[in-house]
C-alpha cells in the first residue's frame, strides 16, 4: 500500500468514526425523549478530555453509581459542589444528560433509587 492510500484509509476510518459517534448521542437523546427518569447528579470537578475541558458528574440509580461527563460554561456551573437534575435512560443508566440549568434546591432530598418520573418541586 503506498503512503497516499494509507492516508486515505485513515481520513476514511476518522471520518466514519466521527459519523457514527454523532448517530449514537441522537440515537440516546431520541431514546431518552421517549424514556426517561431524573435522579440528582454532584459534580466532581474539571476533566480534561481530547473534546476540551468538561465538567464530571456522579449519580446514583438502584444503589449503583454512574459517572459522565458533559461541557458546561465555568461560569455558570458549580463544578467543585453542585447538585443538578439529571436525566436518565431506565433501562439502561449510562445513558445520561446532566441539567446544567437546573439545579437542585435545597428543599429537594435524596432521589428515590430509582428516579423520579418528573423533576420533583418544593411545593
Amino acid at each position: 500500500m503506498t503512503e497516499n492510500n494509507s492516508k486515505l484509509w485513515i481520513t476514511i476510518l476518522v471520518f466514519s468514526f466521527v459519523i457514527l459517534w454523532i448517530i449514537k448521542i441522537g440515537y440516546d437523546d431520541f431514546r431518552l425523549s421517549n424514556d426517561q427518569r431524573f435522579t440528582i447528579g454532584s459534580t466532581l470537578g474539571w476533566k480534561r478530555t481530547g473534546k476540551g475541558p468538561v465538567i464530571a458528574y456522579r449519580f446514583s440509580v438502584n444503589n449503583k453509581s454512574y459517572e459522565n461527563n458533559a461541557s458546561a460554561g465555568k461560569d455558570t456551573v458549580d463544578v467543585d459542589s453542585g447538585r443538578y437534575f439529571v436525566r436518565f435512560l431506565p433501562s439502561d443508566p449510562t445513558v445520561s444528560r446532566v441539567m446544567w440549568d437546573s439545579p437542585v434546591p435545597a428543599c429537594i432530598g435524596e432521589p428515590p433509587p430509582n428516579g423520579w418520573a418528573d423533576i420533583p418541586s418544593c411545593e
